[in-house]
């Protein structure tokens, strides 16, 4: 016997039809394929975090040196 309200296969279980250029879909295969921690994506996007922290940095130290020589 069901509850009013309530049915018998939970929501999150229904297929959503999938479009050629729907980046969520895209998104939802990927996962599907590769269930885990996605260590190759961690790692790559703190490979280019870092590189352009040190870009950044080494871009705003030598704007302030060379404020401090103009001024």
């Amino acid at each position: 016997m069901e509850e009013e309200g309530q049915s018998s296969a939970p929501l999150l279980e229904e297929k959503q039809p999938q479009t050629a250029g729907c980046p969520g879909c895209a998104v939802d295969r990927r996962k599907a394929a590769n269930p885990g921690i996605p260590y190759g994506s961690f790692i790559y996007v703190w490979i280019v975090t870092l590189c352009t922290g040190t870009i950044l940095r080494s871009i705003i130290s030598k704007l302030i040196i060379a404020c401090f020589l103009i001024i």
